[in-house]
């Protein structure tokens, strides 16, 4: 029989655990002013300007909780060189846009910083000014409106490739993201090779990570947390547990998903050097948090989200001696170019059907942990005990 759904899944002695995968979004703004009464962005309403050390916070709180985070980036302000003049839509000032100056001072040391720590921050797209400008007035948001209707294909295809000349241009030592995190929710999906996953899955991005309910669906999903698209995943975020304009917020959060989306202006202080007393209180929270309830901190982002599709989607299925793990939803949905993998908590004894697989320890991820690799067209997995 198949199990229901609970925060770890499992029969009997096998448990696929969750991870909790920490995204944070509005990361990237110079200026932490949210203005749209001056036809400006909402940032990230910090109220002040943003600085090194709001990326160095970042970077505590990954190390801290020995994970990595996603920060979905806005990138308008990190250009210095007036190249978003040529693209009108994507900024308040259109194409008498000169660049901006806020950030130019401490730039070169904020990459440095991001550089000198890989690995603690996977940087995903958020977009370039999260809001679309259209002759000149700000309309929400970037890639689709307020009813979630897709912006014009040529417009959504430069403002991509503009992202992508931004962060070629600043210096991150980051590859293009393979995440895009819909700026204010406004997405849309089920419209297949028409659709704006299309047009992502031409970009390389794999994974979309948003709300269902708050996006225009013109199918509904797959499965009720995850669905895919044009060989793209998307993944149920769940609501943020606290408000985006919330500053040096008391840390929330309810441990029944296993995604805790946040926005930066939450885990920031208005006085930058204080920064780390709500990073270690939210550092702590979430760690508590955690191993109460039965979630994992994974090292990379990417294995986090194939981990949440293995965690919603296998079937446990009790046979003579052992159990069959069914895989055939969660590969139906990943990202063909992702490495099939996931982890379990087995026991001692658990062997797998030699041609389903092979099994190999993962302690440097959490104790006891077992990492299963399935064969290359395995839709099941055999485990004996």
């Amino acid at each position: 029989m198949a199990i229901p759904e609970s925060k770890s899944r499992g029969f009997e002695s096998i448990v696929i655990p969750p991870p909790l995968l920490l995204v944070i979004e509005d990361v990237g703004w110079w200026s932490g002013y949210s203005r749209p009464e001056m036809n400006q962005p909402f940032r990230s309403g910090m109220g002040r300007l943003h600085c090194v050390e709001d990326y160095t916070a970042i970077i505590r709180l990954a190390k801290a909780l020995k994970t990595q985070i996603v920060a979905g980036f806005v990138l308008c302000e990190w250009d210095r060189t007036g190249l978003l003049a040529d693209l009108p839509s994507s900024t308040w000032l259109g194409a008498q846009w000169k660049g901006c100056k806020d950030g130019i001072g401490f730039q070169d040391k904020v990459v440095s910083i991001l550089n000198e720590n890989p690995g603690y921050v996977n940087i995903a797209m958020h977009g370039i000014g999260h809001e679309y400008w259209v002759d000149g007035e700000a309309s929400r948001s970037e890639f689709h409106d307020e009813n979630g209707v897709m912006r014009d294909k040529e417009q959504v295809t430069r403002h991509i490739s503009m992202f992508e000349k931004l962060l070629l241009m600043s210096g991150l030592n980051a590859p293009f993201p393979q995440i895009f995190i819909p700026p204010a929710l406004k997405h849309s999906f089920g419209n297949g090779e028409q659709g704006f996953q299309k047009i992502l899955a031409d970009f390389g991005i794999d994974y979309v990570i948003t709300v269902f309910d708050k996006a225009k669906q013109f199918a509904r999903p797959m499965h009720k947390h995850v669905t895919e698209e044009c060989g793209v995943t998307l993944i149920e975020r769940g609501v943020a547990p606290v408000s985006w304009d919330s500053v040096s917020a008391k840390p929330e959060f309810p441990f029944t998903h296993p995604i805790v989306p946040i926005h930066w202006a939450n885990i920031l202080h208005p006085i930058p050097e204080q920064n780390e007393y709500v990073i270690d209180r939210w550092a702590e929270f979430l760690a508590s948090g955690a191993r109460l309830n039965g979630y994992i901190f994974f090292p990379d982002a990417l294995t986090a989200l194939s981990q949440i599709v293995f965690y919603r989607l296998t079937r446990i299925e009790a046979i003579n001696g052992g159990v069959v793990l069914d895989i055939s939803d969660a590969r139906s949905v990943l990202p063909k170019q992702i490495r099939c993998e996931f982890y379990a908590e087995l026991p001692p004894s658990a062997r797998i059907r030699e041609h389903d697989g092979k099994l190999a320890p993962a302690d440097h991820i959490h104790e006891g942990l077992i990492q299963l690799l399935p064969s290359p067209h395995a839709e099941e997995i055999h485990i004996f005990f």
